[in-house]
């Protein structure tokens, strides 16, 4: 009986060891596999990074050639331009007028209100009427012949006023120094009243 109980034993090690030896050589196994995917998956990502890097070395050298394309054609219509103005076939560009094409073109959704002629003063809503002064300028055309704010301009020369735009196209066409009639329209000292009041206001420079 001792016997066989020595023999059962020595078997169950015998199979136990080769148990653990299998375990172990499995364990192994998969992570020899795991590294194995590591390296690749390190791979793939060392070939993607690279492939992103020529990609962008390209789009790079493109925008250069765009660049130096763009430089030389813009430098060949100079040139033309150029040429054209000095022949007398093309006319000299107003400085004024390029300004406020490039002020527009960096801010298009803004409107550009270009002052010529005449300088009254006077500020007002651009947009809607009638035409009620708002503000004027210390000193101004306007500020010595007495307008205020609050004054509804009607009309300048005889020629009724609706809107702030009008009287702007009005001064705009005269030249500085020269002079207009103001027919402005003030409250008075009842509540309610307004009177009507001329008056004559030389026009300053911008």
């Amino acid at each position: 009986d001792t016997k066989e109980i020595l023999d059962r034993e020595a078997k169950l090690r015998e199979a136990a060891e080769a148990r653990s030896a299998s375990d172990i050589e499995a364990r192994r196994d998969a992570e020899k596999r795991a590294r194995v995917a590591e390296m690749r998956a390190r791979d793939a990502e060392d070939r993607a990074y690279e492939a992103q890097r020529y990609v962008q070395a390209a789009e790079r050298r493109t925008k250069q050639q765009y660049l130096e394309i763009e430089r030389v054609r813009r430098a060949g219509e100079k040139r033309r331009e150029i040429h054209l103005m000095e022949s007398g076939t093309l006319p000299r560009p107003n400085t004024a007028d390029q300004a406020v094409a490039a002020l527009a073109a960096r801010l298009p959704a803004a409107r550009i209100d270009v002052r010529q002629g005449g300088k009254l003063g006077v500020g007002a809503l651009a947009f809607g009427g009638p035409c009620e002064v708002r503000t004027v300028e210390p000193g101004s055309a306007a500020d010595q012949a007495g307008v205020r704010p609050g004054d509804v301009i009607l009309a300048v020369d005889g020629a009724p006023i609706a809107n702030f735009e009008d009287l702007t196209a009005r001064v705009s066409g005269r030249r500085p120094g020269e002079r207009l009639r103001l027919m402005v329209s003030r409250e008075g000292q009842a509540a309610g009243e307004r009177e009507r009041l001329e008056f004559e206001v030389g026009l300053d420079a911008w």
